[in-house]
């Protein structure tokens, strides 16, 4: 094999790995991308330009895992062909449920157009090299997110919050605070586990990269993004330190520095009132007589309501879709359109205590086999990516429905073949 045709086949699977990696990552990329350029999406009814963009995100995606399919002769193993059947009764339950229009079917639109893809993505990765080589894609990611807070952070810090939720490429501010913690997952595990050590540049780089994407976080006042980077500080203090040790860290980071910043007198210490707000937005949950979920954007009446709800079914729940546009009005004015903002609320909702219990027994084989997966593959931690950033956000906003990235997760290590290097 000649020089001309190693290079073909490394651009090859540099092309494959970015397709790939777009799927996972399209809508953080597209806004991110805008936001650098200093350009804002308007929504749909003003242009399509998402829409397309995601479209042709997942027509690329199912053609190169079709390829990869064919490769194989269409020799699919029985353990792979329980999670290509994972979506089968996801979709036949919408149709039962003759629920066409309203967030039903934007939800079987974007699980279609994104969950399902995710799915087979994660087969088709974990049969080969997992996710080896993927690194420095994931951290060009964290690139481009980084310029754009960068360029959108000095007319967030001038604009009152109610304005900030358009200002990040006209993403929801929780955008700019999600998307800042995800770049920051990508960069700490970078750093963790694929920086070289003596390299000192690369190390100062990342290091202001992660301090720019915290302040990302602090500048839009979403409450979750913050959450993401504890988690993530944690996880990967785990990976290092012994138990004990980071079971004290957690606790500090995650109530005694927001209880103290919620009680630093903070307009003697900052002078814009308008940081002031977004930090004071930030621990707002947290008082001094514990969690305050009046102080959650109606968290509180969302999981009100859900529990409401799944007391009507406990044992088998009301289905995907049954509930999903029938919500009375409290929720922003926008009855018809509800969730539970909690995965295993929405999980009891779906199906009852007996899928509950189906979850808890597919999380503890998930958590079991990641937990060697990350002891023995060395090359495997950006896992850790798409692991933190769903599930955290899954605890407090999101569906499991709508989230490539939580799918992904849970089927690329379940599927994974972790003695794979052993047994060469």
């Amino acid at each position: 094999m000649n020089h001309a045709t190693l290079i073909f086949l490394k651009l090859n699977k540099m092309i494959v790995r970015i397709i790939y990696s777009n799927l996972l990552f399209s809508a953080i990329f597209f806004f991110s991308f805008l936001a650098t350029l200093g350009l804002s999406y308007s929504g749909l009814e003003s242009s399509s330009s998402l829409l397309i963009y995601s479209i042709l995100s997942s027509i690329l995606a199912y053609g190169f895992i079709l390829i990869g399919i064919f490769r194989d002769k269409g020799k699919i193993l029985l353990k792979y062909l329980v999670f290509y059947l994972i979506p089968i009764p996801i979709i036949l339950s919408y149709l039962w449920t003759g629920n066409f229009s309203g967030l039903a079917y934007k939800t079987i639109g974007l699980f279609l157009l994104s969950v399902v893809p995710g799915i087979y993505l994660a087969i088709e990765i974990s049969k080969k090299d997992g996710l080896k080589n993927y690194e420095n894609i994931f951290l060009a990611l964290a690139v481009v997110i980084t310029l754009g807070i960068l360029r959108t952070i000095p007319e967030v810090l001038n604009s009152p919050v109610y304005e900030v939720i358009t200002l990040y490429a006209g993403g929801h501010y929780q955008n700019m605070s999600y998307f800042s913690s995800l770049a920051f997952i990508i960069t700490l595990t970078y750093f963790s586990f694929y920086s070289p050590k003596k390299s000192i540049l690369l190390a100062l780089f990342l290091l202001t990269m992660m301090l720019i994407q915290i302040g990302g976080v602090l500048a839009s006042g979403g409450r979750g993004g913050l959450v993401v980077i504890f988690v993530t500080i944690v996880s990967v203090l785990f990976l290092r330190l012994k138990f004990i040790k980071t079971m004290l860290l957690f606790v500090g980071l995650v109530f005694i520095v927001p209880l103290i910043l919620n009680l630093l007198p903070l307009e003697y210490l900052i002078d814009n009132q308008l940081v002031i707000d977004r930090l004071e937005r930030l621990v707002s949950y947290i008082s001094s007589d514990g969690l305050d979920f009046s102080q959650s954007s109606f968290r509180d009446v969302f999981y009100i309501q859900s529990l409401e709800y799944i007391s009507q079914k406990p044992i088998f729940g009301h289905g995907f879709f049954s509930i999903i546009d029938n919500s009375p009005e409290p929720f922003f004015e926008r009855p018809g359109d509800f969730y539970s903002h909690n995965f295993f609320l929405d999980i009891l909702l779906h199906g009852g205590i007996l899928f509950l219990l189906f979850w808890i027994v597919v999380l503890s084989v998930f958590f079991y086999k990641i937990f060697f997966i990350l002891k023995y593959e060395k090359d495997q931690f950006m896992i850790l990516v798409p692991v933190i950033y769903s599930f955290t956000q899954l605890m407090f906003s999101g569906s499991y429905l709508q989230e490539t990235m939580f799918w992904f997760s849970v089927v690329f290590v379940l599927s994974y073949n972790f003695q794979r290097e052993s047994s060469k």
